[in-house]
Protein backbone atom coordinates (compact mmCIF):
# COMPACT_ATOMS: atom_id res chain seq x y z
CA UNK A 1 0.00 0.00 0.00
CA UNK A 2 2.89 2.34 0.85
CA UNK A 3 4.74 1.52 -2.39
CA UNK A 4 1.68 2.46 -4.48
CA UNK A 5 1.32 5.68 -2.56
CA UNK A 6 5.01 6.38 -3.07
CA UNK A 7 4.83 5.81 -6.81
CA UNK A 8 1.80 8.11 -7.08
CA UNK A 9 3.66 10.81 -5.17
CA UNK A 10 6.71 10.44 -7.43
CA UNK A 11 4.53 10.60 -10.55
CA UNK A 12 2.78 13.70 -9.26
CA UNK A 13 6.14 15.31 -8.44
CA UNK A 14 7.51 14.62 -11.94
CA UNK A 15 4.34 16.00 -13.56
CA UNK A 16 4.51 19.11 -11.41
CA UNK A 17 8.19 19.58 -12.27
CA UNK A 18 7.52 19.10 -15.96
CA UNK A 19 4.55 21.55 -15.88
CA UNK A 20 6.69 24.11 -14.11
CA UNK A 21 9.46 23.92 -16.69
CA UNK A 22 7.29 23.77 -19.80
CA UNK A 23 6.58 26.91 -21.82
CA UNK A 24 3.20 28.49 -22.46
CA UNK A 25 2.99 26.93 -25.94
CA UNK A 26 3.82 23.49 -24.60
CA UNK A 27 1.25 23.83 -21.81
CA UNK A 28 -1.45 24.89 -24.27
CA UNK A 29 -0.57 21.96 -26.56
CA UNK A 30 -0.73 19.58 -23.59
CA UNK A 31 -4.09 20.85 -22.48
CA UNK A 32 -5.43 20.60 -26.02
CA UNK A 33 -4.16 17.03 -26.29
CA UNK A 34 -5.75 16.14 -22.97
CA UNK A 35 -9.03 17.69 -24.06
CA UNK A 36 -8.96 15.77 -27.33
CA UNK A 37 -8.15 12.54 -25.52
CA UNK A 38 -10.94 13.09 -22.98
CA UNK A 39 -13.43 13.97 -25.72
CA UNK A 40 -12.52 10.84 -27.64
CA UNK A 41 -12.86 8.72 -24.52
CA UNK A 42 -16.24 10.25 -23.63
CA UNK A 43 -17.58 9.81 -27.14
CA UNK A 44 -16.56 6.18 -27.02
CA UNK A 45 -18.26 5.41 -23.70
CA UNK A 46 -21.93 4.43 -23.63
CA UNK A 47 -24.76 6.44 -22.14
CA UNK A 48 -24.92 4.18 -19.10
CA UNK A 49 -21.21 4.66 -18.45
CA UNK A 50 -21.68 8.43 -18.77
CA UNK A 51 -24.45 8.43 -16.16
CA UNK A 52 -22.39 6.27 -13.83
CA UNK A 53 -19.33 8.52 -14.23
CA UNK A 54 -21.35 11.66 -13.53
CA UNK A 55 -22.94 10.06 -10.47
CA UNK A 56 -19.51 9.08 -9.15
CA UNK A 57 -18.22 12.60 -9.69
CA UNK A 58 -21.24 14.10 -7.94
CA UNK A 59 -20.86 11.77 -4.96
CA UNK A 60 -17.14 12.48 -4.71
CA UNK A 61 -17.69 16.22 -4.85
CA UNK A 62 -20.60 16.07 -2.38
CA UNK A 63 -18.67 13.98 0.13
CA UNK A 64 -15.69 16.28 -0.14
CA UNK A 65 -17.91 19.34 0.32
CA UNK A 66 -19.78 17.83 3.29
CA UNK A 67 -16.56 16.88 5.01
CA UNK A 68 -15.19 20.34 4.45
CA UNK A 69 -18.39 22.07 5.60
CA UNK A 70 -18.73 19.84 8.68
CA UNK A 71 -15.11 20.45 9.63
CA UNK A 72 -15.52 24.18 9.15
CA UNK A 73 -18.83 24.23 11.08
CA UNK A 74 -17.35 22.25 13.95
CA UNK A 75 -14.33 24.52 14.08
CA UNK A 76 -16.52 27.63 14.01
CA UNK A 77 -18.80 26.35 16.77
CA UNK A 78 -15.82 25.35 18.88
CA UNK A 79 -14.30 28.79 18.41
CA UNK A 80 -17.60 30.49 19.27
CA UNK A 81 -18.09 28.32 22.34
CA UNK A 82 -14.54 29.02 23.50
CA UNK A 83 -14.92 32.75 22.96
CA UNK A 84 -18.31 32.88 24.74
CA UNK A 85 -17.03 30.76 27.60
CA UNK A 86 -13.98 32.96 28.08
CA UNK A 87 -16.12 36.11 27.98
CA UNK A 88 -18.71 34.78 30.42
CA UNK A 89 -16.09 33.43 32.79
CA UNK A 90 -14.46 36.81 32.89
CA UNK A 91 -17.59 38.74 33.75
CA UNK A 92 -18.99 38.77 37.26
CA UNK A 93 -22.43 37.55 38.31
CA UNK A 94 -23.68 41.12 38.47
CA UNK A 95 -22.53 41.82 34.93
CA UNK A 96 -24.12 38.56 33.74
CA UNK A 97 -27.46 39.50 35.30
CA UNK A 98 -27.28 42.97 33.80
CA UNK A 99 -26.45 41.52 30.38
CA UNK A 100 -29.39 39.08 30.52
CA UNK A 101 -31.76 41.85 31.65
CA UNK A 102 -30.58 44.09 28.84
CA UNK A 103 -31.06 41.28 26.32
CA UNK A 104 -34.58 40.58 27.60
CA UNK A 105 -35.47 44.28 27.48
CA UNK A 106 -34.08 44.67 23.99
CA UNK A 107 -35.96 41.61 22.74
CA UNK A 108 -39.17 42.80 24.41
CA UNK A 109 -38.98 46.25 22.82
CA UNK A 110 -38.19 44.73 19.45
CA UNK A 111 -41.13 42.32 19.60
CA UNK A 112 -43.55 45.00 20.75
CA UNK A 113 -42.53 47.28 17.93
CA UNK A 114 -42.86 44.70 15.19
CA UNK A 115 -46.19 44.11 13.50
CA UNK A 116 -48.14 40.87 13.50
CA UNK A 117 -46.88 39.94 10.03
CA UNK A 118 -43.27 40.61 11.06
CA UNK A 119 -43.75 38.54 14.21
CA UNK A 120 -45.17 35.65 12.21
CA UNK A 121 -42.28 35.91 9.70
CA UNK A 122 -39.74 36.01 12.56
CA UNK A 123 -41.23 32.91 14.18
CA UNK A 124 -41.23 31.09 10.84
CA UNK A 125 -37.58 32.05 10.22
CA UNK A 126 -36.60 30.95 13.73
CA UNK A 127 -38.37 27.63 13.27
CA UNK A 128 -36.67 27.07 9.90
CA UNK A 129 -33.24 27.99 11.30
CA UNK A 130 -33.67 25.69 14.28
CA UNK A 131 -34.85 22.86 12.04
CA UNK A 132 -31.85 23.22 9.71
CA UNK A 133 -29.45 23.42 12.64
CA UNK A 134 -30.88 20.31 14.27
CA UNK A 135 -30.81 18.34 11.02
CA UNK A 136 -27.14 19.26 10.44
CA UNK A 137 -25.91 18.38 13.90
CA UNK A 138 -24.68 14.90 14.75
CA UNK A 139 -26.31 12.70 17.45
CA UNK A 140 -23.58 13.58 19.98
CA UNK A 141 -24.23 17.28 19.47
CA UNK A 142 -28.01 16.75 19.80
CA UNK A 143 -27.55 14.89 23.08
CA UNK A 144 -25.20 17.57 24.39
CA UNK A 145 -27.60 20.37 23.39
CA UNK A 146 -30.59 18.69 25.03
CA UNK A 147 -28.59 17.99 28.19
CA UNK A 148 -27.45 21.61 28.37
CA UNK A 149 -31.01 22.86 27.86
CA UNK A 150 -32.34 20.54 30.56
CA UNK A 151 -29.63 21.60 33.00
CA UNK A 152 -30.24 25.27 32.30
CA UNK A 153 -34.01 24.87 32.70
CA UNK A 154 -33.57 22.89 35.94
CA UNK A 155 -31.25 25.56 37.35
CA UNK A 156 -33.73 28.30 36.43
CA UNK A 157 -36.66 26.48 38.05
CA UNK A 158 -34.71 25.66 41.21
CA UNK A 159 -33.78 29.30 41.72
CA UNK A 160 -37.21 30.84 41.04
CA UNK A 161 -39.79 31.44 43.75
CA UNK A 162 -43.38 30.26 43.81
CA UNK A 163 -44.67 33.57 42.41
CA UNK A 164 -42.10 33.50 39.63
CA UNK A 165 -43.12 29.95 38.73
CA UNK A 166 -46.77 31.00 38.60
CA UNK A 167 -45.92 33.98 36.43
CA UNK A 168 -43.88 31.78 34.11
CA UNK A 169 -46.73 29.29 33.67
CA UNK A 170 -49.22 32.09 33.01
CA UNK A 171 -46.86 33.66 30.50
CA UNK A 172 -46.45 30.35 28.68
CA UNK A 173 -50.21 29.84 28.64
CA UNK A 174 -50.76 33.35 27.25
CA UNK A 175 -48.14 32.78 24.56
CA UNK A 176 -49.78 29.51 23.53
CA UNK A 177 -53.24 31.12 23.51
CA UNK A 178 -52.07 34.05 21.37
CA UNK A 179 -50.34 31.62 19.04
CA UNK A 180 -53.55 29.63 18.61
CA UNK A 181 -55.62 32.79 18.07
CA UNK A 182 -53.28 34.33 15.51
CA UNK A 183 -52.53 31.09 13.71
CA UNK A 184 -55.82 30.57 11.87
CA UNK A 185 -55.84 28.85 8.52
CA UNK A 186 -58.60 28.43 6.01
CA UNK A 187 -60.55 25.26 5.36
CA UNK A 188 -58.76 24.62 2.05
CA UNK A 189 -55.31 25.04 3.64
CA UNK A 190 -56.16 22.73 6.55
CA UNK A 191 -57.60 19.99 4.32
CA UNK A 192 -54.67 20.32 1.92
CA UNK A 193 -52.09 19.80 4.68
CA UNK A 194 -54.32 17.66 6.96
CA UNK A 195 -51.71 17.50 9.71
CA UNK A 196 -53.20 17.79 13.20
CA UNK A 197 -49.76 17.88 14.81
CA UNK A 198 -49.01 21.18 13.06
CA UNK A 199 -52.40 22.89 12.64
CA UNK A 200 -54.23 21.40 15.63
CA UNK A 201 -57.22 19.01 15.88
CA UNK A 202 -60.06 19.32 13.39
CA UNK A 203 -62.79 20.08 15.96
CA UNK A 204 -60.88 23.15 17.23
CA UNK A 205 -60.67 24.90 13.87
CA UNK A 206 -62.69 28.13 13.41
CA UNK A 207 -64.30 26.99 10.16
CA UNK A 208 -65.55 23.81 11.89
CA UNK A 209 -67.15 25.88 14.69
CA UNK A 210 -68.79 28.09 12.09
CA UNK A 211 -70.26 25.09 10.24
CA UNK A 212 -71.55 23.59 13.51
CA UNK A 213 -73.26 26.84 14.50
CA UNK A 214 -74.88 27.07 11.07
CA UNK A 215 -76.11 23.47 11.33
CA UNK A 216 -77.67 24.01 14.77
CA UNK A 217 -79.33 27.25 13.73
CA UNK A 218 -80.82 25.57 10.65
CA UNK A 219 -81.99 22.65 12.79
CA UNK A 220 -83.78 24.93 15.26
CA UNK A 221 -85.69 26.57 12.40
CA UNK A 222 -87.37 23.27 11.43
CA UNK A 223 -90.94 22.55 12.56
CA UNK A 224 -92.53 19.11 13.00
CA UNK A 225 -96.18 18.13 12.81
CA UNK A 226 -98.22 15.02 11.96
CA UNK A 227 -100.04 15.15 8.64
CA UNK A 228 -103.82 14.98 8.99
CA UNK A 229 -104.16 12.43 6.12
CA UNK A 230 -101.13 10.12 6.23
CA UNK A 231 -100.20 10.85 9.90
CA UNK A 232 -96.51 10.95 8.99
CA UNK A 233 -94.15 13.24 10.88
CA UNK A 234 -91.68 15.18 8.77
CA UNK A 235 -89.53 18.27 9.48
CA UNK A 236 -90.49 21.28 7.41
CA UNK A 237 -89.64 24.96 7.11
CA UNK A 238 -93.25 25.89 6.39
CA UNK A 239 -95.43 27.58 8.99
CA UNK A 240 -97.28 24.85 10.91
CA UNK A 241 -101.06 25.13 10.96
CA UNK A 242 -103.57 22.86 12.67
CA UNK A 243 -104.73 20.73 10.94
CA UNK A 244 -101.50 20.27 8.97
CA UNK A 245 -101.37 18.56 5.55
CA UNK A 246 -98.02 17.58 4.06
CA UNK A 247 -96.95 18.48 0.51
CA UNK A 248 -97.43 14.93 -0.79
CA UNK A 249 -101.03 14.70 0.42
CA UNK A 250 -101.77 18.15 -1.02
CA UNK A 251 -100.71 16.93 -4.46
CA UNK A 252 -102.84 13.74 -4.22
CA UNK A 253 -106.23 15.41 -4.57
CA UNK A 254 -108.25 12.55 -6.13
CA UNK A 255 -107.04 9.46 -4.27
CA UNK A 256 -104.37 9.19 -1.58
CA UNK A 257 -102.97 5.62 -1.36
CA UNK A 258 -101.32 6.50 1.96
CA UNK A 259 -104.38 8.11 3.56
CA UNK A 260 -107.60 7.26 5.34
CA UNK A 261 -109.48 6.24 2.16
CA UNK A 262 -107.09 3.31 1.67
CA UNK A 263 -107.20 2.30 5.35
CA UNK A 264 -103.50 3.07 5.75
CA UNK A 265 -103.74 5.17 8.93
CA UNK A 266 -103.75 3.29 12.21
CA UNK A 267 -105.79 4.67 15.13
CA UNK A 268 -107.04 7.54 13.01
CA UNK A 269 -108.87 10.38 14.72
CA UNK A 270 -110.37 13.41 13.02
CA UNK A 271 -109.80 15.47 16.16
CA UNK A 272 -106.81 17.80 15.67
CA UNK A 273 -103.77 16.93 17.71
CA UNK A 274 -103.86 20.20 19.64
CA UNK A 275 -107.48 19.52 20.71
CA UNK A 276 -106.56 15.93 21.64
CA UNK A 277 -103.83 17.27 23.89
CA UNK A 278 -106.25 19.71 25.53
CA UNK A 279 -108.84 16.94 26.09
CA UNK A 280 -106.25 14.69 27.75
CA UNK A 281 -105.22 17.53 30.06
CA UNK A 282 -108.76 18.48 31.16
CA UNK A 283 -109.20 18.47 34.94
CA UNK A 284 -112.45 17.15 36.51
CA UNK A 285 -113.67 20.67 37.23
CA UNK A 286 -113.02 21.68 33.59
CA UNK A 287 -115.02 18.67 32.38
CA UNK A 288 -117.93 19.77 34.58
CA UNK A 289 -117.74 23.29 33.14
CA UNK A 290 -118.11 21.89 29.60
CA UNK A 291 -120.64 19.11 30.29
CA UNK A 292 -124.35 19.90 29.62
CA UNK A 293 -125.44 17.00 31.91
CA UNK A 294 -123.83 16.44 35.33
CA UNK A 295 -124.54 13.30 37.36
CA UNK A 296 -125.49 13.37 41.09
CA UNK A 297 -122.85 11.65 43.24
CA UNK A 298 -123.55 9.82 46.54
CA UNK A 299 -121.41 10.90 49.52
CA UNK A 300 -121.23 9.38 53.06
CA UNK A 301 -120.15 11.60 55.95
CA UNK A 302 -118.81 9.75 59.02
CA UNK A 303 -119.15 11.16 62.59
CA UNK A 304 -115.37 11.12 62.90
CA UNK A 305 -115.14 13.68 60.12
CA UNK A 306 -114.22 11.36 57.26
CA UNK A 307 -116.09 11.16 53.96
CA UNK A 308 -116.54 8.20 51.62
CA UNK A 309 -118.36 7.69 48.32
CA UNK A 310 -120.11 4.35 47.90
CA UNK A 311 -123.09 2.73 46.19
CA UNK A 312 -125.05 3.58 43.05
CA UNK A 313 -126.61 6.65 41.48
CA UNK A 314 -130.40 6.81 41.19
CA UNK A 315 -131.91 8.64 38.18
CA UNK A 316 -135.45 10.09 38.36
CA UNK A 317 -137.71 11.76 35.89
CA UNK A 318 -137.69 15.52 36.21
CA UNK A 319 -138.46 18.70 34.36
CA UNK A 320 -135.72 19.47 31.86
CA UNK A 321 -136.75 23.08 31.38
CA UNK A 322 -133.54 24.08 33.13
CA UNK A 323 -131.33 22.10 30.72
CA UNK A 324 -127.98 23.81 30.15
CA UNK A 325 -127.97 25.80 26.91
CA UNK A 326 -124.56 27.42 27.00
CA UNK A 327 -121.06 26.48 28.04
CA UNK A 328 -118.88 26.94 29.94
CA UNK A 329 -120.77 27.13 33.22
CA UNK A 330 -119.94 29.64 35.91
CA UNK A 331 -118.68 28.61 39.32
CA UNK A 332 -122.09 29.35 40.88
CA UNK A 333 -123.85 27.05 38.37
CA UNK A 334 -121.72 24.00 39.17
CA UNK A 335 -123.59 21.35 41.25
CA UNK A 336 -120.36 20.67 43.09
CA UNK A 337 -119.54 20.55 46.80
CA UNK A 338 -115.93 21.01 47.90
CA UNK A 339 -115.04 19.55 51.31
CA UNK A 340 -112.00 21.29 52.73
CA UNK A 341 -110.24 22.14 55.95
CA UNK A 342 -111.39 25.40 57.48
CA UNK A 343 -109.39 28.38 56.20
CA UNK A 344 -107.72 26.49 53.32
CA UNK A 345 -108.25 27.62 49.71
CA UNK A 346 -109.05 25.36 46.77
CA UNK A 347 -105.48 24.78 45.58
CA UNK A 348 -105.89 21.13 44.60
CA UNK A 349 -104.94 20.26 41.03
CA UNK A 350 -108.44 18.90 40.33
CA UNK A 351 -109.95 22.37 40.86
CA UNK A 352 -107.51 24.27 38.63
CA UNK A 353 -108.90 25.74 35.42
CA UNK A 354 -107.09 26.91 32.28
CA UNK A 355 -109.21 29.38 30.33
CA UNK A 356 -107.41 28.76 27.03
CA UNK A 357 -107.91 24.99 27.26
CA UNK A 358 -111.61 25.27 28.20
CA UNK A 359 -112.29 27.68 25.34
CA UNK A 360 -110.51 25.52 22.73
CA UNK A 361 -112.29 22.29 23.73
CA UNK A 362 -115.69 24.01 24.16
CA UNK A 363 -115.64 25.61 20.72
CA UNK A 364 -114.54 22.34 19.12
CA UNK A 365 -117.38 20.41 20.80
CA UNK A 366 -120.00 22.93 19.67
CA UNK A 367 -118.76 22.79 16.07
CA UNK A 368 -118.26 19.02 15.78
CA UNK A 369 -120.25 17.15 18.48
CA UNK A 370 -123.74 16.10 17.27
CA UNK A 371 -125.19 16.19 20.80
CA UNK A 372 -124.28 19.82 21.26
CA UNK A 373 -125.69 20.67 17.83
CA UNK A 374 -129.01 18.85 18.43
CA UNK A 375 -129.63 20.67 21.74
CA UNK A 376 -128.45 23.98 20.25
CA UNK A 377 -125.86 24.57 22.93
CA UNK A 378 -123.88 27.76 22.42
CA UNK A 379 -120.56 29.02 23.67
CA UNK A 380 -120.63 31.94 26.12
CA UNK A 381 -117.58 34.13 25.84
CA UNK A 382 -118.76 36.12 28.88
CA UNK A 383 -118.71 33.03 31.11
CA UNK A 384 -115.35 32.04 29.64
CA UNK A 385 -113.84 35.41 30.51
CA UNK A 386 -114.88 34.89 34.16
CA UNK A 387 -112.71 31.78 34.43
CA UNK A 388 -109.15 32.09 35.78
CA UNK A 389 -106.40 32.17 33.19
CA UNK A 390 -104.52 29.29 34.86
CA UNK A 391 -105.37 28.74 38.52
CA UNK A 392 -107.95 27.47 41.02
CA UNK A 393 -111.64 28.13 40.38
CA UNK A 394 -113.18 30.36 43.06
CA UNK A 395 -116.77 30.75 44.37
CA UNK A 396 -117.45 26.98 44.44
CA UNK A 397 -119.86 25.69 47.16
CA UNK A 398 -117.67 24.53 50.06
CA UNK A 399 -117.98 22.69 53.40
CA UNK A 400 -115.51 22.90 56.30
CA UNK A 401 -114.64 19.42 57.57
CA UNK A 402 -113.94 20.41 61.22
CA UNK A 403 -117.59 21.51 61.84
CA UNK A 404 -120.52 19.22 62.66
CA UNK A 405 -122.87 21.36 60.64
CA UNK A 406 -122.56 21.60 56.88
CA UNK A 407 -121.45 25.02 55.70
CA UNK A 408 -122.91 24.88 52.23
CA UNK A 409 -123.08 28.03 50.17
CA UNK A 410 -125.32 26.31 47.65
CA UNK A 411 -128.83 26.67 49.13
CA UNK A 412 -130.18 23.66 47.26
CA UNK A 413 -127.55 21.14 48.42
CA UNK A 414 -128.69 18.58 51.03
CA UNK A 415 -126.80 15.91 53.05
CA UNK A 416 -127.51 13.26 55.66
CA UNK A 417 -125.20 11.90 58.36
CA UNK A 418 -124.93 8.12 58.67
CA UNK A 419 -123.28 6.16 61.54
CA UNK A 420 -120.29 4.08 60.46
CA UNK A 421 -121.88 0.79 61.57
CA UNK A 422 -124.84 1.39 59.26
CA UNK A 423 -122.45 1.88 56.37
CA UNK A 424 -120.49 -1.30 57.06
CA UNK A 425 -123.37 -3.64 58.02
CA UNK A 426 -126.18 -2.70 55.66
CA UNK A 427 -126.46 -4.51 52.31
CA UNK A 428 -125.85 -2.88 48.95
CA UNK A 429 -126.86 -0.43 47.61
CA UNK A 430 -126.48 1.90 50.66
CA UNK A 431 -127.66 5.14 48.99
CA UNK A 432 -128.58 6.77 52.31
CA UNK A 433 -126.44 9.88 52.17
CA UNK A 434 -126.31 12.01 49.08
CA UNK A 435 -125.99 15.48 47.60
CA UNK A 436 -128.79 16.78 45.40
CA UNK A 437 -127.99 19.37 42.78
CA UNK A 438 -129.63 22.78 42.95
CA UNK A 439 -130.74 22.24 39.35
CA UNK A 440 -133.53 20.07 40.82
CA UNK A 441 -136.45 22.07 42.17
CA UNK A 442 -137.71 21.64 45.81
CA UNK A 443 -140.85 19.61 44.89
CA UNK A 444 -138.71 17.20 42.95
CA UNK A 445 -136.26 17.00 45.85
CA UNK A 446 -139.07 15.83 48.14
CA UNK A 447 -140.08 13.25 45.55
CA UNK A 448 -136.52 11.92 45.45
CA UNK A 449 -136.32 11.71 49.25
CA UNK A 450 -139.63 9.83 49.46
CA UNK A 451 -138.43 7.41 46.80
CA UNK A 452 -135.21 6.75 48.73
CA UNK A 453 -136.92 6.14 52.12
CA UNK A 454 -137.60 2.42 51.42
CA UNK A 455 -133.93 1.95 50.66
CA UNK A 456 -132.88 3.69 53.86
CA UNK A 457 -135.24 1.69 56.10
CA UNK A 458 -134.49 -1.63 54.43
CA UNK A 459 -132.59 -4.06 56.67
Amino acid sequence: MSSKRKRKDELAARQAKRRATESEVQRFARLEANASRNAAARSAESEQQTSYRRAQDALRHASAGEVEVEIQTTARRAADATRHASVREAESNLLASARRAADVTRHTFAREAESEIEAFARRAADATRHTVAREAECPQQTAARLAASAARFAATISNETQDEATDRRQSNANVQRRSRETHQISKAEYLDAFDASVNGPLHTQPFVHKHMQTFHSELHQLNQQHCLHCRELWPTRDAIVDPYICCRCKKLTEFNPFGIQNDMVRDFSSIPLAIQKHIRELTPIEEMLLSPVISIMSVFRLPSGGHVSRGYVANFKQDVAGFIKEIPLTAAQLPCLVIRRRGVDNTCAEFKVCRKRVEAVGRFLIQNHPGFASHRITFSQTNCDLLPEDGPLLNIPTMDSDNDELNVTDEGAMTRDVPPEDILDQPQPPDVAFVISNNIRPPQQNEILNALDPLVNRE
